[in-house]
Order: C-alpha cells, then structure tokens, then sequence
C-alpha cells in the first residue's frame, strides 16, 4: 500500500480516511409532486431502492479548420435514474403514474447521508435538487421476484447542489423530511422487542392474525365427551346405542 494513502499510529499502519470510498448505498432519492401538493406537504422517500445512477453531459460541437479541430461546449443535459421497489401498501406507483399521465414536473432530491452532521432533532445533509419529468414509466414483473421500475428523470433545467454563492452545499433539515424518513433512510428498522411488534403492524401481509397465541386453551378446541355405550343381545347379534 502506498506510503501517502496510510498513516502510523502506535506502530501500526491505518488507511487515512480521505481514501476511504463514499457509500453509494447512502445516497438516496426523494419526491414530492410539487405541482399538485401544497408547500405544507414534505418530501418522501422515493420507495425502496435499488442501483441509482446520473448522467451529466453537455453537447459539443466540432469545427475541422485545415489543421486542427476546434471545439465548443453548448447546453447541459442531466438524467438521474432510479430503480424503484415499491412498497405493499403505498401508493407511490398509482402516484407516479398519474405524473406520467399529466405529465408533471416533479421535485426530486438526490441525498447524500454520506455527510449527516448534527444531532437529533436538529440533523443536517447535503443534497441536490433538480424539476424532472418522467417520459416512460416501465415496470419489470420478473418470475418469482418483486415488482421493480427503472425510472429515468429527465431533468428540466439544471439540478442545484449549492446556495446562490455557487459554493456552499446546499442542505436540508431533519425537519424537511416526513416523520421518521430521516432515521429510516440510515436504517432499515431498529431494535424491538417482542411485545413492540406484531400482527398489527403488517396488516396487508397476507398472513391471517392468530386469535389466540399458542398454548392457550379456549375450549373451543376441546373433544366432545364419550358417549356412554350399550349393548342389547338379539337373534342376530348385538345392537349397539350410543346416548
């Protein structure tokens, strides 16, 4: 390992932070419609998440002369793409659909959870804010798997990453977030103990809820008592009568 990449500390070498890779699982999506919900109304979470990606490009143009090719840069171009799982029990598709269908310009912010600081209540993290359009809404049904869609984002404009100085990054507040979203985003779910969790909780899951837990004896379970049996002699045998 190279020298300028590790450090020494009590003798032995540990890799400096500054080459410590950012997390790309800590960068995550959210959306708001923000043509049809009020200023009120706080961004959420754009679904479960797979691979997300960017493109940020901007058309060149080429002028040949007899002896060299002179070249110019013109206008940018940018698309985020998301994988999108979406969760039993929200309406984030049905939503996203009737962007696509109304063809809306929604409020995306691209989060970087890489850069928390700050204590709870009062967290911040750096993030970038663009007003995209969704041309195509496909949806993969894959054998067997979970209903995924690879959304692309065509930007309208240019996303915004830092304040009117052109320098700062730009931030939002643990408030700006729904209830909740904001530790979600760093952890799938917490710690619970057994009676802080339950059938309740997952009321679309397709599992019908026990009545009673296991080893409970309601008596509904219980065997009808023996019938007290007689038998009476005859030419042809023994008749047999249950009372």
């Amino acid at each position: 390992m190279a020298d300028n990449i590790t450090n020494v500390v009590n003798g032995d070498k540990q890799i400096l932070p500054s080459t410590v890779g950012r997390d790309a699982d800590k960068i995550l999506y959210f959306w708001k419609r923000i043509q049809k919900y009020p200023r009120t109304k706080k961004i959420r979470i754009l679904g479960l998440m797979g691979a997300t990606s960017g493109t940020n490009t901007r058309n060149l143009s080429s002028t040949q002369t007899k002896t060299v090719t002179l070249k110019g840069v013109g206008s940018i171009n940018q698309q985020r793409v998301v994988d999108v799982i979406f969760a039993k029990g929200q309406e984030d598709f049905r939503e996203f659909k009737q962007a696509w269908q109304g063809g809306e310009l929604i409020g995306l912010w691209r989060v970087d959870f890489n850069t928390v600081t700050g204590t709870k209540p009062n967290r911040t993290v750096q993030a970038e804010y663009s007003e995209c359009y969704i041309p195509n809404l496909p949806v993969t049904e894959a054998l067997g798997g979970i209903e995924t869609s690879n959304i692309t984002f065509e930007v309208n404009g240019q996303a915004v990453d830092t304040l009117a100085d052109g320098v700062t990054p730009a931030t939002l507040n643990e408030s700006d977030f729904e209830d909740g979203q904001f530790d979600i985003a760093n952890q799938f779910y917490g710690f619970k103990h057994g009676q802080d969790i339950g059938a309740e909780d997952f009321p679309d899951s397709g599992v019908t809820p026990a009545t009673d837990e296991p080893g409970t004896d309601t008596g509904t379970g219980k065997v009808a008592d023996p019938k007290t049996v007689t038998a009476t002699a005859n030419a042809t045998g023994a008749d047999v009568a249950g009372q």
